[in-house]
Formats: structure tokens, C-alpha cells, sequence
């Protein structure tokens, strides 16, 4: 038998850009209205090398930037994560 799965809300999707980065990195969400997400950038090898908490707007939109400028980070590739509610979601950038 076929059975239809409906879900309450499309998942959210997170797009980091530009990418690959040179001076900031933007990362943007929908989550839910008002919602606590924590960003954490880490190395290829899962080590949290930053980290922050955000509030989305109340449609639950969220755009946040990181300086990498002040992170001396080297070029090559590295993940950001956000999380929010029981979601989490990774994605891969390259810094230049």
C-alpha cells in the first residue's frame, strides 16, 4: 500500500555564501519564529573554531555574518553547523 506522508513545515535549508569565502562568511535559515540558533564554524577535522547564538525574526528568518577576518583562519575547506530546535544542518565552505 502507498501511504502520503505530510509534513508540517518544508525543512529548512542552510546556504552559506559566498563560496569559497575570503573576509566574511554569510549563512542564511528559515527557522521558526523567534528561534535560538547556535552557528558553529569547524575544522575539516570537527574542531569548533567558533561559535554563536542568534535569534531568527519573527517570520523565522535568519541572515548572519562572520568576520573570518579576525579567525586568522588558513585557507582550505570547513564546515558550519546550525542548530536549532532538534535540526541540524552542515554545510561545506572553502576559505581563501
Amino acid at each position: 500500500p502507498v501511504r502520503t506522508v505530510t509534513f508540517s513545515r518544508p525543512q529548512a535549508r542552510l546556504n552559506v555564501f559566498p563560496n569559497p569565502a575570503k573576509t566574511r562568511l554569510m549563512a542564511s535559515l528559515q527557522a521558526g519564529s523567534n528561534a535560538k540558533v547556535s552557528l558553529r564554524l569547524l575544522s575539516a577535522d570537527g574542531r569548533v573554531l567558533y561559535s554563536t547564538v542568534q535569534t531568527a525574526a519573527a517570520n523565522g528568518s535568519l541572515v548572519a555574518e562572520i568576520n573570518l577576518d579576525g579567525l586568522q583562519l588558513p585557507k582550505g575547506w570547513y564546515l558550519l553547523e546550525a542548530a536549532y530546535g532538534n535540526e541540524r544542518q552542515t554545510r561545506k565552505w572553502m576559505k581563501e
